[in-house]
């Protein structure tokens, strides 16, 4: 696949940003069953088994964003299946850390890379 085509909106959890991200790289495997035989020698039923992987770059941090989806004919022969996100692991709050604190920590996380120049302009301009 060529760079860039087919952009995608990803949750990016370098920086915690919703956006369009730039797909660099895509590799598919797709493996077929062939279920059954006539009297010929040829399948009676073929089920496919499709996986993608999508590298995506964020535009906001510059980090990448590595995704799965995982597709088989017999359970939605005419949609996609669900991405799932390999890399960044997704961390989550497990219920030890209260609400507010978490929230707090999620937000400094999506912060964090601002340059701190524009950060201190958009402060004296308030």
């Amino acid at each position: 696949m060529a760079t860039g085509e087919n952009p995608t909106v990803l949750m990016c959890f370098h920086c915690g940003n919703e956006t369009l991200m730039k797909k660099l790289a895509t590799h598919t495997i797709k493996d077929s069953d062939k279920i059954g035989m006539d009297d010929f020698g040829d399948p009676l039923y073929v089920v496919d088994f499709v996986t993608t992987w999508d590298l995506c770059l964020c535009p906001v941090c510059k980090e990448c964003t590595l995704t799965k989806e995982e597709w088989c004919s017999e359970d939605s022969p005419f949609s996609p299946g669900d991405k799932i996100i390999l890399f960044p692991t997704i961390k989550r709050n497990s219920g030890k850390i209260p609400l507010k604190i978490h929230a707090a920590y999620e937000a400094a996380l999506r912060v964090r890379r601002i340059d701190g120049r524009s950060a201190h302009c958009h402060f004296v301009e308030l």
